[in-house]
């Protein structure tokens, strides 16, 4: 739970970053993207789609600051609200991939632990491409 400083001190940055001051971004994701990090590691089970989804949620909050209502929560609440809503975002997007790929592999075909890779290599690929 944030103090209240540290939830003035979130605002504060809030403030420069709708001004366009840059720093002021890097240091909220000092303050919080440890813990984002971790929120979306447990959401999303993979590190890499984890470390996406965490870059996805700050240039959310560089190009949508002036959108952060402090009547609504802290700073801190609004960050995880976004991470989650982009987590579970990623998740439908994963699972609607997974449901693409399996409709298109022949029903004869046979999985095997270097299929499972690639396949799995090249979805990443796919996902990077299209984010």
């Amino acid at each position: 739970m944030q103090t209240s400083e540290e939830t003035r001190v979130d605002i504060a940055l809030l403030g420069r970053i709708v001004t366009g001051d840059e720093p002021a971004l890097g240091e909220l994701y000092d303050r919080h993207g440890r813990m984002l990090f971790g929120l979306l590691l447990r959401i999303l089970k993979q590190r890499g789609d984890a470390e996406e989804v965490l870059q996805e949620v700050f240039v959310q909050a560089w190009t949508r600051a002036e959108t952060y209502n402090a009547a609504l929560g802290t700073p801190a609440g609004w960050l995880i609200g976004i991470a989650r809503n982009r987590a579970i975002d990623r998740l439908r997007t994963n699972a609607a991939g997974l449901r693409a790929a399996e409709q298109t592999k022949p029903p004869h075909a046979i999985e095997t632990p270097e299929t499972s890779a690639s396949t799995s290599e090249d979805r990443r690929e796919v996902r990077r491409a299209l984010a």
